[in-house]
């Protein structure tokens, strides 16, 4: 028996302000364990929609066994919750470092990149919304 992987693509619907349609806004590689029981398929049209309520001070999702909130000021998840339980507390936070290796402290990547160490640490959120409909609908 070999290795086998589920590749995910999610792609825009409809053309938007920066992305034409089909353009591709994430992708994952999974690693399929056939050991584990079938996963059965729900037509879409049968996937409950979410409920989406803004606030003067934060966005919330929510829809059957999950909440989600995001602060407008920071646009960071304050409260996210899954059938009762809280898998993320907080964030998630842009971090673009990563600790150098002996090879980039010897080819000065970390004073040529210095910018990047605290890029993400004084950013500045300048919009949290849902618009009214997107290519995703």
């Amino acid at each position: 028996m070999g290795e086998y992987f589920l590749r995910l693509s999610l792609t825009t619907k409809a053309p938007t302000l920066g992305a034409e349609r089909g353009f591709e806004v994430a992708k994952q590689q999974l690693p399929v364990d056939f050991g584990a029981p079938a996963a059965q398929p729900v037509p879409l049209a049968q996937v409950p929609a979410a409920t989406v309520r803004e606030t003067g001070e934060a966005v919330e999702i929510s829809g059957p066994g999950f909440t989600l909130s995001i602060a407008k000021s920071t646009g960071l998840s304050t409260s996210h919750a899954a059938h009762g339980v809280r898998p993320i507390t907080s964030g998630p936070v842009p971090n673009f470092w990563r600790a150098p290796t002996d090879n980039d402290i010897g080819n000065g990547q970390p004073s040529r990149n210095a910018t990047w160490r605290y890029a993400g640490a004084d950013r500045t959120v300048t919009d949290v919304s849902v618009p009214p409909a997107g290519p995703w609908s």
